[in-house]
């Protein structure tokens, strides 16, 4: 029971959900990682930053999915069906597709250091120098969706994915480069 009486709902339990390696602190260790969370504050979650952290830490998120242009995930709340969450970000077209990866091909080194688990660090002014963006400039460039009935967003669940996705693109970089090439004209060039 709360203070005023009424019984906080408890989120359902997943079992074998999506856990975040991360127990306290920080979510993402690398800087792409670090600068996907950015993306999130910029949306200013408030309190339910917290929250998504404590439902990404339990394991609320069911699935997540990674296709370019389009994140699809399921988080389970306190209702008996999980929520269905959305990010959306355009992706890259053929033409720019093929810049980026015309200019990737020619570093080597930058491509193995992809290819090794490494965001090199320079991609993203390189992106900035070919008029692209590898992360979202802000809220406007993002599609954000959930099905729960707060209308706040980003709400917890979105908070969750956004957290948990800052992870996965620590431990694999050419994630981020799918969600954002829509013709797969990066990783050709490999």
């Amino acid at each position: 029971m709360s203070g005023g009486g009424f019984a906080i709902p408890r989120p359902v339990r997943v079992p074998g959900g999506i856990r975040a390696q991360s127990r306290t602190g920080d979510f993402a260790r690398t800087w792409w990682g670090r600068r996907w969370l950015e993306v999130l504050r910029s949306l200013d979650p408030g309190v339910r930053l917290g929250r998504g952290k404590t439902y990404a830490r339990q394991g609320q998120v069911v699935s997540l999915e990674v296709v370019p242009g389009r994140i699809h995930a399921r988080v389970q709340g306190t209702r008996a069906r999980p929520y269905e969450v959305e990010i959306l970000l355009r992706p890259f077209g053929p033409e720019e597709g093929d810049r980026l990866g015309a200019r990737l091909g020619e570093d080597p080194r930058g491509a193995a250091r992809l290819l090794g688990g490494e965001m090199p660090p320079d991609l993203e002014g390189l992106c900035t120098s070919l008029g692209l963006s590898l992360f979202p400039r802000g809220p406007e460039d993002l599609g954000l969706s959930c099905t729960c009935p707060d209308p706040s967003v980003p709400c917890k669940h979105l908070a969750a994915v956004f957290l948990l996705l800052g992870e996965a693109f620590d431990e694999d970089p050419l994630l981020l480069l799918r969600f954002r090439d829509g013709d797969a004209n990066v990783r050709s060039v490999w």
